[in-house]
């Protein structure tokens, strides 16, 4: 540490109350791993003073949060209260630095008192629940959902990654000299055509790679009914272990009146993993072991017993092996990147679509805890509505003061930064209250439509309506008159809102919302106004703005217009006049309530896709289609870019506003919406085509392709549409290689003339040349040296042509050919989730399972003729529902299906293809289907055909197959579980959003990079402290961060590993962003020369790529690419032929020969053969690659004569070895004869 740093640290002295032990933890293990025959207590009471430093800038208040979490991390005090020693001195937590209190006091150290608080139900609660998760009940599988649904693992932490080590080059020895054969010399001349420029290794870091690759995952060919090791967390171990067995409230809860008179709050039993029994009161001073047993009760305190500051402080003094566990526990997790194992805050962990079957021990204690803690949540959160209006009023008077300030002519520019940079601090608060409030109100509703779900609690009436704490729940069906696909557009449209509202000064409000998806039903839980819960005489309920429900009048309130427009200009609505008056011609259903002005119908602010509706008249009417907001603003963004420069500048907000509105009133015949809609089909649509199959872009799976029809603002009502003109593509580049085959015929019909007539000149010029020699050396005289025929310019004297160099064209068949299978596996995967809604209507909850076993074996059984409904409950056998008439077989599904198909989106599936997805690695549309219905199915081997099914029973025990029972197909009803799918439109973290986008813009500025880190980072640490260290954002940035301070190889690395084992605890091994995220990684360490690392990644992107990536994905060819150049750098000639290989066969059996990357990959292979001397098998590939690069290229093309060329050459080789083996095996002795035997007795 520099002296300037030194310099703006302030040291901290945290003195403890006499009465608060400081906890040794790692003393205490290693005098207990020594069996000491001393007093086993380890708590330290000899010093109760903590030294540590802080900036003099910090704030006080943050300091002492500070504090509070290092106790409760490291003391596990949780009920404390920190204070400055001095008492006199003045100061605000909230403004306050470290530097002014120093001022203010008679020491330059900042002196604080630490003191303990008296415990009540709620602080005993909190103490417990802290201690639990210290001790290992709250693992790396838990989070606020798991009551609903299963976290899948990840065995990330199973990687054998290392941290980066310099490339020492090795000093390069003196080559022998000595004579090199034929053979040599066409091994070294190949080596030079694969050899790695600057690169060289140690021989441990090849022979640590030549490891590597030993393990490599690789399969020419993946098992249908198995799934790789990196998908199914082969091998994982749970991290967090629990230290003791269990922690619970006892029978004796709650408290007496009597003994809560005595300061008693709550009584606990804690069983260590010895099975010691501790009954401990929890009173108001801390907590005791008690006389108490599981059949007596006496909450007294025992002879000799302490009262205690904690429960861990508790056990470490009675329990002799507890220290021992806990410091292992420490001492595990301290070894480990902290994200592999925290909970996350926000957000939820991986419910992908497997699950675990682990056993199940309950929650009593979570149960309890509750009615222990005399604290309802719904006190503390039926307000939520009320707190998250106050924050957007406050954020928005923030955003009209920060607009007053930058016009204001009397401050200066020095206090303009000043109130900036508070305004930006007070911003990123507020945003980060905001998104709070929406993680309370999803956990507030979550837990309620659940219930809902499952019939524990009833709606008021037959409209299925249920009202809880300010909070309306729906669920949506026939009974109600409003569309799933009106919800739809309602969660998009409010994040917009939150976008929109939080920069300008805009009153009106919204409610807030959260659709919920669980067993094919949809649920909605939206607040109302807090005033409706407000008892006053007078009417507070008045409708104000749109068609008015009981009137059917239109009404347009002056004040709440005025507020409408700043908005609907940032939807592009045009206004319209009525009754003379200039309004917003959208029904926002705004009702004013004691003075403010509430929107309830959203989607009124997208334009209906009429002219969609028009075209398909049977596109189901509940989806309520409508143009999204990334089309609109794209369109007008070109709209506006189209214009002559001078028309640009000269444009208002008036009139930029008037440019690109839309008359909602008549979308059909308003020219900018039919502009809009061609933008749409002439534009977008052919782009993304294009970019996807032109820069070989393709999709990892159909989730990513709908990820990017979103990006570029297209409805997936559209697959059909990009199928046809994926179609399209593929028909014109067929055209243009049928076309580029006729040409190159030919061409090389007259190459081979020219070929002939050259051959024909050679000769005749060698027999003239030889003439004139012999006649020169009959006469005695010397030959010159131009005659000579080592001399001869043959490209001159013969005019001879020189090679075509064009850079080959690429046909990207297999891209377009892809792209169209992805398009139709999302239609299946979503028709067969249309289906299942529409069956599970009037099924109970324990039936859905039911439904699913049926459909999954008539896709997938291996035994699809004979399926049969399986239930777990006898109470529904001889009830009859409706999906029993229309699914009765296979056929009867598959004919539902491509009903689904051609309702919502206009394509009929044709049966050929529904057969192979279902039997071709079956699990990529198991997965698509499982995450479209919001199910998991157990992580278990499937068996999809009889074969496979007969082949696991013959290979059974012989004393196991005596009890084993036969499945009767490939799913039962026990493989499957729901899981609720959360659209909740929670807030962005704006404000952090731009700061990055401003980060990225000043990273491309030359010199400017360290500024940029800068603000990189601290984005960084905010997103983390708004959304916790374990959320999706940071995970994404850190990535991109890595780019940036690439030169440091640890700090890479450990950047690398935390943003990877993120990703795969909240989205999955198998998502696509982490694939994504997967290869980068791996690319990243080959460029920073860390080759074991990167092995490891393409290695895991192999595991995964096999299992849920369609055979021959262009992004496993690049990994193949990629493995064989660093086996190719590692020496290991082996395992690189073996990659090319493999490489060949996906490119023959995915891509056919219609490409010229196979003749190419022909001779990299060829190349690497010569080097390992394998001269017969080099030369097969170059004779099978010879003809299709003539054949696509033309045979006067640079690679065809090569290729001709090295055929001649290996040709020459494997001649010579003949040669030389026939004269090896004719010099070689004859063995003598062998001589005859004689028979004994004759002479």
């Amino acid at each position: 540490m520099s002296e300037s740093d030194n310099q703006n640290l302030v040291e901290v002295v945290l003195t403890l109350a006499k009465d608060i032990p400081i906890v040794n933890i790692e003393a205490g293990a290693k005098k207990n791993n020594k069996k000491s025959k001393e007093s086993s207590s380890y708590v330290v009471k000899n010093d109760y003073e903590l030294d540590f430093s802080v900036p003099e800038e910090a704030i006080i208040g943050d300091v002492f949060v500070s504090i509070y979490s290092n106790c409760a991390n490291t003391l596990s005090l949780t009920n404390i209260d920190v204070s400055l020693s001095e008492k006199s001195i003045e100061y605000d937590e909230s403004t306050t630095t470290v530097k002014e209190i120093i001022e203010q006091s008679s020491s330059k150290k900042l002196n604080c008192v630490l003191t303990l608080k008296e415990f009540n139900g709620v602080d005993v609660s909190y103490h417990v629940s802290a201690t639990r998760q210290e001790l290992g009940f709250v693992d790396e599988l838990t989070d606020d959902k798991t009551a609903y649904s299963k976290a899948f693992p990840t065995n990330f932490n199973n990687l054998p990654l290392i941290d980066a080590q310099e490339n020492k080059t090795e000093e390069t020895e003196a080559e022998e000299e000595s004579a090199k054969t034929i053979d040599d010399a066409i091994a070294e001349d190949a080596a030079k055509k694969v050899k790695n420029e600057q690169i060289k290794l140690t021989d441990e870091q090849a022979e640590d790679l030549k490891q590597l690759f030993n393990d490599l995952s690789l399969s020419k060919k993946q098992e249908s009914n198995k799934l790789s090791s990196a998908v199914i967390a082969e091998n994982y171990k749970k991290v967090v272990k629990q230290c003791v067995k269990e922690i619970v409230y006892t029978k004796y809860n709650p408290v007496p009146t009597a003994f809560r008179l005595r300061g008693h709050v709550a009584y606990l039993s804690v069983v260590t993993l010895e099975n010691e029994i501790f009954n401990i009161t929890a009173a108001t001073e801390g907590f005791f072991v008690s006389n108490s047993t599981n059949n007596k009760f006496d909450p007294s305190k025992k002879t000799d017993a302490k009262v205690y500051t904690s429960l861990v402080a508790l056990l470490l003094d009675n329990s002799k092996n507890f220290i021992t566990h806990l410091y292992q526990q420490r001492t595990s997790l301290k070894n480990l990147p902290k994200n592999s194992f925290i909970t996350p805050t926000t957000g939820q962990l991986n419910r992908g679509w497997l699950f675990n079957n682990d056993s199940y021990t309950g929650d009593l204690f979570n149960l309890m805890n509750r009615e222990i803690n005399q604290y309802e949540i719904s006190n503390d959160e039926a307000d939520i509505f009320a707190k998250w209006l106050e924050k957007k009023k406050t954020l928005i008077e923030l955003v009209q003061k920060e607009k007053e300030d930058e016009k204001d002519e009397s401050i200066d520019e020095q206090e303009k930064m000043t109130l900036k940079q508070q305004t930006y601090i007070e911003k990123l608060q507020l945003e980060k209250e905001l998104i709070s409030c929406y993680e309370i109100f999803e956990k507030v509703t979550l837990k309620t439509i659940m219930k809902l779900a499952s019939g524990e609690i009833k709606p008021i009436d037959e409209s299925f309506i249920y009202i809880n704490n300010g909070i309306a729940y729906k669920c949506l069906d026939d009974n109600i008159d409003v569309s799933s696909g009106y919800y739809n557009c309602y969660s998009n449209i409010t994040k917009i809102l939150h976008s929109i509202t939080n920069s300008t000064d805009c009153n009106l409000r919204y409610q807030m919302c959260i659709i919920v998806d669980f067993a094919g039903k949809r649920f909605i839980a939206e607040t109302f106004s807090p005033d409706d819960n407000v008892h006053t005489s007078e009417t507070s309920d008045e409708f104000v703005y749109g068609l008015n429900p009981e009137t059917e009048e239109w009404v347009y309130d002056e004040q709440a217009l005025v507020e409408i427009k700043k908005i609907s200009k940032h939807f592009h609505v045009k206004n319209v006049e009525v009754d003379g008056k200039e309004v917003v011609p959208l029904d926002l259903g705004i009702v004013k309530q004691r003075g403010k002005y509430y929107l309830s119908k959203l989607p009124s602010f997208l334009p209906t896709d009429v002219l969609f509706q028009k075209k398909y008249p049977n596109y189901p009417v509940e989806k309520h289609p409508v143009f999204s907001y990334q089309l609109i603003q794209s369109w007008a963004t070109k709209k506006i870019l189209m214009l002559p420069e001078e028309e640009r500048k000269a444009l208002t907000e008036e009139s930029l506003a008037a440019l690109t509105a839309m008359d909602f009133t008549d979308l059909e015949n308003d020219v900018n919406f039919q502009d809009l809609d061609s933008h749409l089909h002439s534009v977008v649509i052919p782009k993304l085509v294009d970019d996807i199959c032109s820069n070989d872009d393709i999709p990892t799976d159909s989730e990513h392709l709908v990820s990017k029809l979103h990006a570029s603002g297209i409805n997936v009502r559209y697959l059909y549409e990009i199928i046809a003109k994926a179609e399209q593509l593929a028909t014109k580049e067929n055209k243009d290689y049928e076309s580029l085959l006729k040409e190159n015929e030919v061409k090389n019909a007259e190459y081979a003339v020219y070929n002939k007539e050259i051959q024909e000149k050679a000769t005749k010029l060698y027999i003239e040349r030889q003439k004139e020699i012999q006649k020169l050396l009959t006469e005695g005289k010397q030959i010159p040296e131009e005659l000579k025929f080592e001399n001869m310019d043959l490209d001159k004297l013969l005019d001879i042509r020189k090679p075509n160099r064009e850079t080959p064209r690429v046909f990207n068949f297999y891209g377009i050919n892809t792209l169209i299978t992805l398009a139709k596996y999302e239609i299946l995967a979503r028709s067969i989730k249309h289906l299942v809604k529409e069956m599970v209507v009037d099924l109970p909850l324990s039936l859905v399972t039911s439904l699913l076993t049926f459909i999954y074996n008539l896709l997938f059984g291996f035994d699809k003729e004979n399926v049969k409904l399986e239930l777990l409950d006898n109470y529904f056998a001889n009830k009859e529902y409706a999906f029993m008439k229309v699914i009765t077989d296979r056929d009867s599904l598959i004919k539902a299906i491509q009903g689904k198909a051609e309702s919502y989106f206009n394509y009929k599936l044709d049966e050929d293809f529904i057969e192979k997805a279902t039997t071709v690695k079956p699990f990529i549309l198991i997965k698509a289907i499982n995450k479209q219905i919001g199910c998991q199915i157990m992580n278990r081997k499937y068996f999809f055909t009889t074969e496979q099914y007969d082949a696991f029973v013959s290979s059974l025990d012989k004393k196991l197959l005596k009890t084993y029972v036969k499945d009767t197909n490939t799913f039962t009803v026990n493989d499957f579980t729901m899981i609720p799918k959360v659209k909740k439109p929670s807030p962005d973290a704006e404000v952090s959003l731009k700061m990055w986008n401003t980060a990225l813009a000043t990273l491309a500025q030359p010199g400017n990079e360290k500024i940029a880190l800068v603000m990189m980072s601290e984005v960084i640490n905010y997103l983390e402290d708004t959304y916790g260290s374990l959320n999706f954002d940071s995970a994404i940035k850190l990535l991109t961060l890595i780019r940036t301070v690439k030169e440091d190889n640890l700090t890479v690395n450990g950047i690398t590993k935390k943003a990877l084992v993120t990703l795969e605890r909240l989205i999955g091994a198998d998502s696509y962003i982490t694939i994504n995220a997967l290869q980068n990684a791996a690319l990243l360490s080959a460029s920073e020369n860390n080759f074991h690392n990167s092995v490891v990644y393409f290695n895991r992107l192999i595991e995964v790529a096999q299992s849920v990536l369609l055979d021959g994905h262009s992004l496993v060819l690049n990994t193949l690419n990629q493995l064989s150049s660093l086996a190719t750098l590692a020496k290991d000639i082996k395992t690189a032929i073996k990659l090319h290989y493999l490489h060949l066969e996906l490119l023959e059996n995915y891509s056919g020969l219609k490409s010229v990357a196979y003749p190419i990959m022909c001779s990299k292979t060829a190349n690497l053969l010569s080097i390992n001397k394998e001269f017969k098998q080099a030369l097969a590939l170059l004779v099978k690659a010879k003809p299709l690069y003539e054949k696509e290229l033309g045979a006067d093309h640079e690679f065809s004569l090569t290729c001709a060329s090295q055929i001649n050459s290996l040709e020459q080789v494997i001649d010579g070895q003949k040669a030389q083996s026939k004269l090896t095996e004719a010099q070689a002795p004859k063995a003598p004869a062998p001589k005859k035997k004689t028979k004994k007795g004759k002479k």
